[in-house]
């Protein structure tokens, strides 16, 4: 929208051609699929797509030289595939989602003190040090990158925010005669995401509140323990697998929706995190009910979501009910939240990431000014 040409890079999937144009944006589609295993595969996927995009975008650079190269991380190494480019003039920005050494910690276990994990933050600060400039999803990444080592003055902040013209606010909300109350997750189904608090918050819930029904959309490793539970506890009838959709169904499903969660666990990783999806729940008027982390409170003020205490299905329980109970809290809610994204909202942050790239492109310094802080 900004003007500039735009290519992207990055892993194709089953049915998906390996080129095309996408809202006037080249896609190129490297020959590696994603799938969920241990670390070795872990290792092998990330060297393979280091590999292929380093020689991919300098072939295209040769052809048509780049301004600026965007990498999205993980992992934060996949930097250097940038270097021939980078040598020959293109400038290089690294967009940091999440921290490497925490998300380690998360996956496989151990301890910050790991070795794996120590060279993990080595690497995170080598490519940020490597990069023109940087930027992450929230002030208090921010203020970990800068606390191992990062340049202040080189690290910014970009939020993850929803674009409000895929999620824009609902008109009705679902009929309480009805007889369901349905809950909403949208997203990766894995152990660290606490979905397993959620079916058992719903069968403790199931006498409480007629026609609950917790409705999970998405796919991961956690999935066929979560059917597994679901059988054990006698609320298949309360809990639907729906596989991963396209973001306009994602909205449909939400216009059903009368709560949407974020239950994951209290861990190093989700500390730091600041759910996308929650903003997703909160831009389309559907109450959200999410873990009291300091990230989470900082950003999401208490009229805006209701907070359970991490890790605790009994609490994440007691907020479903209490959203059950109370139509006029729901309500209340949503219009707080309508009134946050008013003042919080992805427009801002569009124009911060494009002055960013302009910033390069003119062989300037982009401010290192954070987002809403």
């Amino acid at each position: 929208d900004a003007g500039y040409a735009v290519d992207v890079f990055c892993l194709r999937d089953v049915g998906e051609s390996a080129h095309e144009r996408v809202d006037g944006v080249r896609v190129f589609r490297l020959p590696l699929t994603r799938q969920r295993g241990g670390v070795a595969r872990y290792i092998y996927e990330y060297a393979g797509f280091f590999a292929l995009t380093a020689a991919l975008v300098t072939g295209h650079h040769l052809a048509r030289p780049y301004g600026v190269i965007h990498v999205h991380t993980h992992p934060d190494e996949l930097v250097f595939a940038a270097t021939l480019p980078r040598l020959l003039g293109a400038r290089v920005l690294l967009d940091m989602h999440d921290p490497k050494p925490e998300t380690l910690v998360s996956k496989y276990g151990g301890s910050m003190a790991h070795p794996r994990v120590r060279v993990a933050a080595v690497l995170e600060q080598a490519a940020v040090r490597y990069a023109d400039h940087a930027v992450t999803v929230h002030e208090p990444l921010r203020r970990v990158f800068i606390g191992r080592g990062a340049p202040a003055e080189r690290m910014g902040v970009v939020m993850n925010l929803t674009d409000p013209s895929l999620f824009t606010r609902r008109e009705h909300m679902p009929d309480p005669a009805r007889g369901r109350f349905v809950v909403i997750y949208a997203g990766t189904v894995a152990e660290r995401y606490g979905l397993d608090l959620a079916v058992r918050a719903v069968a403790t819930l199931r006498g409480d509140i007629p026609g609950l029904l917790l409705r999970i959309v998405g796919d991961g490793d956690q999935l066929p323990e979560l059917r597994r539970m679901t059988r054990d506890l006698n609320v298949e009838r309360h809990v639907e697998f729906i596989a991963p959709v396209p973001n306009h169904e994602v909205r449909r499903l939400l216009d059903d929706a009368d709560a949407g969660i974020s239950p994951h666990r209290p861990d190093v990783l989700f500390r730091l995190s600041l759910s996308h999806k929650v903003y997703e729940y909160v831009a389309t008027g559907v109450p959200a009910v999410v873990p009291r982390t300091a990230t989470f409170a900082r950003y999401y003020p208490e009229e805006v979501v209701r907070f359970f205490a991490p890790g605790d299905t009994g609490d994440l329980a007691r907020a479903l009910l209490a959203l059950y109970r109370s139509p006029e809290e729901r309500r209340a809610r949503i219009e707080a939240g309508w009134r946050h994204v008013e003042r919080w909202n992805w427009s801002d942050q569009k124009t911060r990431l494009v002055g960013i790239v302009d910033s390069l492109v003119a062989g300037t310094c982009p401010s290192a000014s954070g987002g809403a802080r």
